[in-house]
């Protein structure tokens, strides 16, 4: 019987949001558009792919924002999720040191003692911008429940000019948003997410309307590469700048980002699908925080999918997709094994128990 409370379209947006960061790794990391032709067909379907799949982390951040108003941010659900970054990294810097030692290196205690703190060790960039931004999630609720709309709006509005449009345009970042590679950006899109859980604007708008101005703002980002490259290619000799709109804060990446929130926020699942949903999207963290981990995201895919280039287009995308699904299983995979260990050992127990912990410590104080 499926929750009648849950939003499975949600649930399999997760799902989908992960399945193109993988994607997005396997052509960049993995070497594809690297060692592919610019300007030609092949070339250029990479690129359109890479810029589809590059909107997916930004599809998590809004996610957590429309999931997340008006529940109760629980410190026991950010200690499960530092604990299961941590596990991850402990398990793989270990295997990385056994590596080195039968290669003859040295034991890298310093490195190992590091892992145990993933924070800390800055070895993931999404992690340790969301760990920041959680402190602050009752204080977006707040302000998008009790704020009057027409400044939430405003807000928003005022967000979208100064880290989209003016950081996008500018040579630096003259706001230290770093691309979007910080926990101000995650907190922007929270607050997106937020407001559209709150609001509900644009409901008139269909599901296949919103997957078309999906597709419109890929293809607008993916003109504005081509276009760039073109005129660079011409004038300089060389593509230079072609990625300028191919960023997090990108306007058309967060609006793109929305126009899926809407498809997959009303969509309709079968009960088949439900169950699969409702299993998968628990382990799409795992999947993300395990092929991003040092020894995985620097030595095996860097590169490992160079192979690709030399297919016709068709088989290229083919096995891309194939490639992408496999990064994807085995990682799902290993993250639910993980599962199993931590409820074998009531992982979630000890949560609680810092939870409440945390909770008696900031009554006193």
């Amino acid at each position: 019987m499926s929750d009648t409370t849950r939003n499975y379209g949600i649930d399999l947006f997760k799902i989908i949001s992960a399945f193109m960061i993988v994607g997005l790794h396997v052509i960049t990391q993995g070497g594809i558009i690297a060692n592919i032709q610019d300007f030609t067909l092949k070339g250029e379907l990479f690129w359109f792919l890479e810029i589809v799949f590059f909107v997916g982390v930004n599809c998590f951040a809004i996610i957590s924002g429309y999931l997340g108003l008006n529940s109760r941010h629980k410190y026991s659900t950010l200690v499960t999720l530092w604990l299961q970054v941590t596990f991850w990294s402990v398990i793989f810097k270990s295997i990385q040191i056994i590596i080195d030692v039968s290669k003859g290196g040295s034991l890298d205690y310093i490195g190992l003692a590091k892992s145990f703190f993933p924070i800390l060790s800055q070895e993931n960039w999404y992690f340790s911008a969301y760990f920041v931004m959680f402190f602050f999630t009752p204080v977006f609720d707040h302000l998008v429940n009790t704020l009057d709309r027409k400044s939430v709006k405003k807000m928003l509005l005022f967000s979208v000019v100064l880290f989209c449009i003016i950081e996008t345009i500018s040579h630096d970042s003259v706001f230290a948003i770093d691309s979007g590679y910080t926990w101000v950006w995650l907190s922007v899109l929270y607050l997106f997410g937020a407001y559209v859980k709150k609001y509900q604007p644009f409901e008139n708008i269909s599901g296949k309307k919103a997957l078309i101005g999906f597709f419109v703002c890929m293809a607008i980002t993916y003109l504005s590469r081509l276009a760039i490259a073109l005129a660079t290619n011409i004038y300089f000799g060389q593509v230079k700048f072609a990625t300028k709109f191919i960023t997090y804060t990108s306007p058309f990446m967060l609006l793109g980002a929305l126009c899926l929130l809407y498809f997959f926020k009303n969509l309709k699942l079968s009960v088949k699908m439900q169950n699969a949903s409702k299993f998968l999207t628990g382990l799409t963290f795992g999947v993300y925080i395990i092929h991003t981990q040092n020894v995985i995201y620097r030595n095996v895919l860097r590169n490992a999918f160079v192979w690709l280039a030399e297919y016709p287009f068709l088989v290229a995308i083919l096995l891309f997709f194939i490639s992408t699904l496999a990064v994807f299983g085995i990682c799902a995979v290993l993250d639910w094994l993980r599962t199993l260990l931590f409820r074998a050992i009531k992982i979630n127990k000890f949560a609680n128990f810092i939870d409440a912990l945390i909770e008696k410590g900031l009554e006193k104080f």
